[in-house]
Parts: structure tokens; C-alpha cells; sequence
């Protein structure tokens, strides 16, 4: 190797300018030697490097992709998920939270999209029961997990002694994330999910995945003391049969529903049940739904001054979608509950 002070610079009267040169280092001979040009003129090189600039600029949004893609069909879904992947995957949404994921029909650009995904996240039929022929059609290449009440239950404790609610009821109601434990539960799965996905990554999954679970048991056992703490908690009506999992959770007991399912609207019979329950003042708290409008209701408690409406959003719709975004959309919504509540 010659060391670079021995490297010398000789000008030729034929070197032309703008020319771009190899120079050899001095030789013991005392000469010096200059190869052929490896470029024609520096302009040359100069558009080359400029090509190869805005090439890159092309490839680059590609190589910075996410690895995989990971959609989830309900926004509760995407909160947790997005808690478990961090700030290193974006989850994407397929049902827009203001639209009813019971009837939901399916667009061109949604089969697409759960088509490009590698793993897809349900609930199950019990909540999503169009999609259920899509799911089953989806190529290997995309792994679907249902999350849903189909699946075990996981072991954990029931706070409260008010329930009545029947196992075989809970087992068709999809809407498990109202259950702390459930929403756990889930979040591990995505993580074990995630870990074959990108194996690399496992250990971060894991952690994701425990910080959660951490999150939650704090914000249970503060609700939990909250809850039990209620000597005469005031009688409920709920839109629709969508908060069992929460209240077998935390021991409540609702006095009324509205409907079934938000496009079943209540009978005669059943409406006009209601009617007097209200005027005899067996209800002290409605909770009404941004998703569902039940204008006969509405004008019912409007007239009554000593009920308190208060509107809980199951669906997570105006929580922003972050890697604590569940944590703070589940406290809302229990400090929402508890408020109607107290008396």
C-alpha cells in the first residue's frame, strides 16, 4: 500500500478540461502514470449521480414499508392490536367505527384490501357475520385470527355479586373487548400472531403485549373499587344487548334493553313496557350510542328531567388510534358508566 502523500498529480498538455482522471501513485521509478478515463466528462458523472439520486427517492417509500400488513375489522380490534405492534406496524381499519359492523356490506376496495393483508383480525361471527364466507376465501397467504366468544374464555376473576347473566348469553356476544380480561387475552394472541409473522421481533411483541396487560389490571382494579363502592347504583336502560361481557365483569345488572341489535327496532309491546317503566320512574339512566338513533326513546326522556342520558361509545370512534389508544378509550367509557350510575 503507498502511502497517500507519495500520490502526485502530473497535467498533461492533452488532458482536456472537464475530463475525469484515475491517478496511480508514484512509482519507485520515479514516473508517473495516469490511466484512461473512467468517465467521459465530469458532466457525465454529474447526470449519473442525479439518476441515481432520483432513483433512490423512488425505491426508498418501498424499502421503508411496513413488513407486513395487519388489518383489523373493528376499531376496538385496531386499538389493541396497534398497543401490541407499537410505533414499528399501522394497523389499518376495515369498517369505519360510524357504520354498523352487523349488516356491513362489503366494498370492491375493502376485499382488496383484506386480500394484500397478512394477517387479519376478527372478531368472529357472532359480531361480523358477513364476512364470514370472505374469511374462508382468503388465500393461505393471509393468516386470519378470530378473537371472538367462540374461542375459551380466559381464567379471571368477576368482580361485583349483582350479575345474572347466563355463560350461554355471553357466548354470543361478540363484543368481548368491554371485558378487561378478554381485551388481554386478545392482546397476547396478536402478539403469539406477530411473533410468526416477524419472529426477529418476538421479544418486543412480548413486551407490547405485557405493558398492556399491566395498563389494564391497574385500570380494573381502580374501577373494580369504584363499582363495588356503588351501595344503590341508579336502574339502567342500554340501547342494545352489546354490554354483557362489562357487566358480568364489574357485578351490574341493567333493568332494561331497547333492542336486540341496533337495526331491530323494539315491538309494540315492548315499547310501550318501557314507556311505563320510564314513567314510573323504574329507569334512572340511559345510555344512548353516537351509531344508533332511537328518536321514540328520545322523546320519552326528554320529558323526564330526573333521567340522566349519557352516551357510551362501545366502538371506540372518536379515540385516536395510538399504542395507548385502548387504555384510554376503555376509561372513558367505564367513567362514563360510572357516572350515570352514582346518584
Amino acid at each position: 500500500m503507498v502511502p497517500i502523500s507519495r500520490v502526485k498529480i502530473m497535467w498533461h498538455s492533452n488532458v482536456r478540461q472537464n475530463e475525469c482522471y484515475t491517478i496511480a501513485p508514484f512509482s519507485p521509478l520515479g514516473h508517473f502514470q495516469m490511466f484512461t478515463p473512467l468517465l467521459t466528462r465530469c458532466r457525465s458523472c454529474l447526470r449519473q449521480i442525479f439518476r441515481a439520486a432520483l432513483l433512490l427517492s423512488l425505491i426508498a417509500p418501498a424499502l421503508a414499508a411496513d413488513p407486513v400488513r395487519l388489518v383489523a375489522t373493528i376499531k376496538p380490534l385496531q386499538l389493541i392490536a396497534q398497543a401490541v405492534a407499537g410505533d414499528t406496524l399501522a394497523v389499518e381499519l376495515l369498517i369505519d367505527p360510524r357504520q354498523s359492523h352487523h349488516d356491513y356490506h362489503l366494498r370492491p376496495s375493502d376485499r382488496a384490501r383484506l386480500a394484500r393483508a397478512d394477517l387479519v383480525l376478527w372478531v368472529g361471527p357472532s359480531l361480523e357475520g358477513f364476512l364470514t364466507r370472505t374469511m374462508r376465501s382468503l388465500t393461505p397467504a393471509t393468516r386470519v385470527v378470530m378473537l371472538g366468544p367462540e374461542l375459551p374464555a380466559p381464567a379471571h376473576q368477576e368482580h361485583g355479586t349483582r350479575h345474572h347473566h347466563h355463560h350461554g348469553e355471553l357466548a354470543q356476544d361478540g363484543h368481548i373487548w368491554l371485558d378487561p380480561a378478554r381485551a388481554v387475552a386478545m392482546a397476547r394472541q396478536i402478539a403469539a400472531e406477530l411473533s410468526v409473522l416477524m419472529p426477529e421481533q418476538r421479544l418486543q411483541w412480548q413486551h407490547n403485549s405485557e405493558r398492556f396487560a399491566e395498563a389494564m389490571a391497574e385500570l380494573d382494579k381502580e374501577f373494580a373499587e369504584q363499582f363495588q363502592a356503588l351501595e344503590q347504583p341508579r336502574s339502567y336502560l342500554v340501547m342494545h344487548d352489546a354490554y354483557g361481557h362489562f357487566e358480568r365483569h364489574y357485578g351490574l345488572q341493567r333493568t332494561a334493553t331497547y333492542s336486540a341489535t341496533p337495526e331491530q327496532q323494539p315491538g309494540v309491546r315492548h315499547f310501550s313496557a318501557l314507556a311505563q317503566a320510564i314513567d314510573a320512574g323504574r329507569i334512572g339512566c340511559v345510555f344512548s350510542e353516537p351509531q344508533y338513533r332511537a328518536a321514540a326513546l328520545e322523546r320519552l326522556v326528554r320529558e323526564r328531567s330526573d333521567i340522566r342520558v349519557v352516551e357510551l361509545d362501545l366502538m371506540a370512534g372518536a379515540q385516536t388510534v395510538e399504542p395507548d389508544g385502548f387504555v384510554r378509550f376503555y376509561a372513558s367509557f367505564a367513567q362514563a358508566f360510572l357516572s350515570c350510575l352514582r346518584q
